[in-house]
């Protein structure tokens, strides 16, 4: 019960202007802001306003707001011009801001703190796929597996690839589609650069990767692995959202910069990435905010994550 107590957050979000000041006066970690003029606001900000301003639009106007509030995609890639010119069609009144951006907040709390989406499953044992670190991606057919399932293949391939590295017999093949393995690591990358082409987002997060720390026979070239791994996240990829919010947040590649921390942690969080959650909940820890930390932690621990398990049972002694 002290639990439940502990975790509780308001959803309504009929708060005044005096409310809202107080709302966003808290500290940025929790992407809440003291009120400030339009110049000041950042991108995610404008978009709160944006997209949760068409409840008080009823001018001439309001639709193609609407709209564009009803699909974020359309307006997620405008830059920080074009998106504080189509607030100030809306209100310049800082306050009016203020209160837009506490509702926003609110409202996006509600999506945040939901349960996790369920796990992408093996697609040849139909096991919920754990860490990132217990899945292969296979550059051939672009599926990702469990490494158990890879392994029992490559172990039936054994004698396959004893052969192959004589120079005699075949090539282990995918567990998957029987496709031959890479006979070498320049064709695995060949592999995954096609497979970039074709907007996997896996693969964009996978050869990032190789390309930010020099794997694979890969000169290293950090801005081309972010470059990799950015348009990985754009495609949907969370564990690509995860690396680039805990680059952010070590100052590893990209310079730190915490609210840019906090926004890709959760959107690879709300995507069902655990690694994610847990830390999303011990920055909050870290700002005092102990309430969204346990919450945070909770919903981990429910899907299975035990370091936050770890941290739910340390809150109870």
């Amino acid at each position: 019960k002290a639990m439940e107590n502990a975790i509780s957050y308001p959803v309504d979000t009929g708060i005044s202007t005096v409310e809202a000041k107080k709302i966003v006066s808290v500290k940025p970690a929790n992407l809440r802001y003291e009120p400030r003029e339009i110049a000041s606001l950042s991108i995610a900000e404008l978009k709160g306003v944006l997209r949760f301003s068409t409840a008080k639009q009823g001018e001439e106007g309001a639709g193609e707001v609407e709209s564009l509030a009803e699909e974020p995609k359309k307006w997620s890639g405008m830059d920080k011009e074009a998106l504080r010119q189509m607030v100030k069609d809306i209100t310049e009144d800082p306050d009016e801001i203020a209160n837009l951006v506490a509702k926003a907040d609110m409202l996006i709390d509600d999506e945040l703190f939901q349960p996790p989406p369920p796990k992408e499953e093996c697609p040849i044992c139909f096991l919920p796929l754990k860490d990132v670190s217990q899945v292969k991606y296979q550059e051939c057919c672009g599926k990702r597996l469990c490494t158990g399932c890879y392994m029992v293949g490559m172990k039936r391939e054994q004698s396959q690839i004893l052969f192959s590295h004589l120079g005699i017999g075949k090539r282990p093949l995918c567990p998957f589609c029987n496709t031959p393995e890479p006979k070498s690591n320049q064709e695995a990358i060949a592999r995954l650069k096609k497979r970039c082409k074709l907007d996997d987002a896996n693969a964009c997060h996978v050869l990032g990767s190789y390309y930010r720390f020099g794997e694979l026979d890969l000169v290293q070239d950090i801005d081309k692995g972010f470059e990799l791994l950015f348009r990985g996240a754009e495609l949907g990829s969370v564990d690509a959202h995860q690396n680039i919010a805990y680059a952010y947040d070590s100052g590893e590649g990209l310079e730190q910069d915490a609210q840019k921390a906090v926004h890709h942690y959760q959107i690879s969080a709300m995507g069902g990435n655990l690694n994610s959650r847990h830390n999303l909940g011990n920055m909050e820890a870290t700002a005092l905010n102990y309430k969204r930390a346990v919450k945070h932690w909770m919903i981990a621990a429910s899907a299975g994550f035990d370091f936050s398990l770890d941290f739910v049972k340390k809150g109870y002694k």
